[in-house]
């Protein structure tokens, strides 16, 4: 456990630096910009819907052995938040003349924002899902002791370390 959480996080997130410089192999000034935040928009409002929803609905466990507190309807209002994240910043890359480029240029349209939320915010939450294996089987409730009770640091980014992966993978296949 202790050297899966030493390498998988600095790995995981070293494709954000490979998004940040993707613009260099798309041809498009900033093509990078909206893939870097559209990693944390989705991450953020997977995050905090699911939270949020989960507390007011309540309902079912999602995984009970895993993570005793995260409920379906969580899960569900985390892959909303995520579709909302992704369509927000289609919304900008309409408005923003430079970044509406981006949309003509490689034929994007609303949809493939709406699936790019949807399976992102499916990734950010098997990032918090698994993160949260890794705790129970170490037998520990917080990763670290910088954000006591809130799970740990790793816990601010778990989520983000699996959507970073899957918009890599989708902003090299937008290019190619």
């Amino acid at each position: 456990n202790t050297i899966v959480t030493c390498i998988y996080p600095g790995f995981m997130l070293g494709l954000l630096l490979n998004v940040n410089h993707i613009d260099i192999f798309a041809g498009v000034a900033q093509f990078s910009i909206p893939f870097i935040i559209i990693v944390f928009a989705i991450t953020w409002l997977t995050d905090t819907c699911a939270f949020l929803v989960g507390c007011t609905l309540k309902g079912p466990k999602l995984c009970p052995k895993i993570s005793p507190n995260k409920t379906i309807s969580g899960a569900i209002g985390g892959l909303l938040g995520g579709i909302a994240g992704s369509m927000l910043i289609y919304g900008l890359l309409c408005w923003i003349p430079a970044w509406n480029n981006i949309l003509s240029v490689f034929g994007l349209a609303w949809w493939h924002f709406l699936l790019i939320g949807l399976f992102a915010s499916v990734f950010c939450q098997f990032g918090d899902l698994f993160e949260s294996k890794i705790k129970r089987n170490a037998g520990i409730k917080d990763s670290g002791n910088i954000l006591p009770g809130h799970g740990g640091m790793l816990d601010r980014i778990d989520a983000m370390i699996f959507c970073v992966v899957f918009i890599f993978i989708v902003s090299l296949v937008i290019i190619i």
